[in-house]
């Protein structure tokens, strides 16, 4: 995750990396703030499997209580950052990226 927040941020999308003690890691991202909003837009969360049988994943979406964040399966680095870039510039980025948006990036 280290690698994806460098691409992040060379991309101009800020971002602070969290490494709770529960076996996820976080990036959370905002380009800038907007319309008076204190905090970051887009959280995306490497989940570690707890068991063999289960598939390590990432969850982009905005940094809200949303159920609808997009799984990502063993993503690379680089598709991984566009996806977080992409979800920060959304004009609405409290709104998560529709699979139409993401086929259209060519990140599907």
């Amino acid at each position: 995750m280290n690698l994806v927040a460098w691409i992040v941020e060379r991309a101009g999308v800020r971002c602070l990396i969290e490494t709770p003690d529960d076996g996820t890691t976080t990036i959370l991202a905002e380009p800038q703030l907007r319309n008076g909003r204190t905090h970051w837009a887009v959280r995306a969360t490497r989940v570690r499997a707890p068991d063999p049988d289960r598939c390590d994943h990432v969850r982009v979406g905005p940094n809200n209580d949303s159920p609808t964040a997009m799984r990502v399966l063993d993503p690379d680095e680089r598709r991984l950052a566009a996806l977080i870039v992409a979800q920060a510039l959304r004009v609405e980025p409290e709104e998560t990226l529709t699979s139409g948006e993401v086929e259209a990036l060519g990140l599907g």
